[in-house]
């Protein structure tokens, strides 16, 4: 692939489901509690491992929502850096994905004129700092403490 996620060039919908999907669905619905658990502990480990980087922003949470980390997605301080510790990271074996393109910056969307030239500098600040750490509910810890050792590098290195 070109190494851009979640660039969306054609407007589609998909919306039917056949009898495998729904079976699959239900599946995965009697799981649900354990993978919710498995992404929390994810999360604990990352950031207890990801806190003493100063560079960086961690997920938060407020006292008034419940989050449901089905990625963990840190800040970086610029595109540069964000950009930088992919390309270290992966060299190490460690595949990322950096934050979704906004909508208003979506070929799909602009080609039919939704937008035009507005600016949405939250959108446009998370798109350009954020990554994703893999985060799956089958990654063992050891591979956390891996990527969380690489990262802990990148800024070592920098300094």
């Amino acid at each position: 692939t070109d190494g851009i996620h979640f660039l969306h060039k054609e407007i589609s919908f998909a919306y039917r489901m056949g009898n495998l999907q729904a079976a699959l669905g239900l599946a995965q619905l009697e799981e649900v509690n354990a993978s919710l658990r498995r992404k929390n502990q994810i999360t604990k480990l990352y950031k207890r491992l990801l806190s003493g980087i100063n560079e960086l922003v961690l997920p938060i949470e407020k006292d008034y929502a419940k989050r449901l980390y089905w990625n963990f997605e840190i800040l970086l301080p610029d595109k540069k850096t964000r950009d930088n510790l992919a390309k270290f990271i992966v060299k190490k074996g460690i595949e990322t994905r950096s934050s979704f393109i906004p909508l208003h910056k979506q070929p799909a969307f602009l080609k039919i004129g939704l937008f035009k030239k507005e600016v949405y500098k939250n959108a446009e600040y998370i798109s350009d700092r954020g990554i994703s750490l893999p985060s799956g509910v089958a990654i063992k810890d050891a591979e956390l403490i891996y990527t969380a050792r690489k990262v802990n590098d990148f800024f070592k290195r920098k300094s």
